[in-house]
């Protein structure tokens, strides 16, 4: 079809044909997914317009219709199972830990595997620290490295696999650690599909935000351009309800204690004048 065919009303078509003809069966494209999709065939328009291939742009008011979903995390029982469960197979064993290296660091999966000796440092305070760019967006970040981090570092940066690839952690394809999160996430029966980008949320909104770390830090840490980029982490649940609340009950408390006016006045010692 010619590109000045795409218009308002073959996009709003397009747009209930996406979800309803799927090229997986098993595989469906969500309003989110859809909506991406839209945007590239949205993009072709807009660009046809700017190089003088169409009088105007047809399909420059349609607004695909999105979803916004509330992003998965891990809670603290899960990780402790993950990280606890034994592995036989030495390459499951390897996701598992690079998995959990970025539930402690918030770092991707693209970063974790380049990741070498020196892109590390300590600072003049003698924290250990990680510095290095972000793959997606060539910002630059650091993130201070936890307990659980530091450990996986020390497993692995003297093996012969990493020592031949240069890196901390030996040569994996995405694919393989796909495959593995999921034999990992059946194993032990966890109910949300573990993807590598789980680690990094989880990071943001668990182990870190939800520790009382800033969210100007948070935004430092994971490398992103724009605080509103990290404001999505930020969302109100269940545990930040609670955690809120037991502080309300505590300043209550300690409310219900203080005197009144002339009890506090009467507590000071009374001096006779001299």
């Amino acid at each position: 079809m010619p590109v000045s065919a795409i218009d308002y009303a073959f996009l709003s078509d397009f747009e209930y044909y996406i979800p309803n003809h799927p090229l997986k069966k098993h595989d469906p494209c969500n309003h989110n997914g859809t909506a991406k999709h839209l945007e590239r065939v949205k993009k072709l328009a807009g660009w046809a317009y700017e190089l003088g291939w169409t009088k105007r742009n047809k399909a420059a008011k349609f607004i695909p219709h999105t979803e916004d979903n509330p992003r998965a995390k891990l809670k603290y029982h899960q990780i402790a199972l993950i990280q606890q469960k034994k592995f036989l197979s030495p390459e499951i064993r390897l996701i598992r830990d690079m998995f959990v290296f970025s539930l402690y660091t918030g770092m991707s999966f693209a970063e974790v595997s380049k990741l070498c000796i020196h892109h590390f440092e300590v600072s003049a305070s003698g924290k250990f620290f990680c510095t290095m760019y972000r793959t997606k967006s060539g910002e630059p970040f650091a993130v201070p490295m936890l307990p659980e981090a530091v450990k996986i570092i020390r497993r692995y940066m003297d093996s012969t696999k990493s020592q031949e690839n240069g890196t901390i952690f030996p040569k994996i394809t995405n694919q393989q650690v796909n495959r593995g999160l999921k034999i990992i996430q059946e194993a032990l029966f966890i109910p949300i599909p573990l993807q590598f980008h789980l680690a990094r949320h989880t990071f943001a909104k668990v182990i870190a935000l939800q520790s009382g770390v800033p969210i100007t830090t948070i935004q430092i840490i994971l490398g992103h351009k724009k605080l509103e980029t990290t404001m999505i982490y930020a969302e109100v649940d269940e545990e930040t309800v609670e955690r809120d609340v037991e502080q309300l009950e505590e300043v209550l408390q300690r409310r219900n204690t203080l005197p009144s006016p002339e009890n506090y006045i009467k507590r000071i010692p009374l001096q006779q004048a001299t």
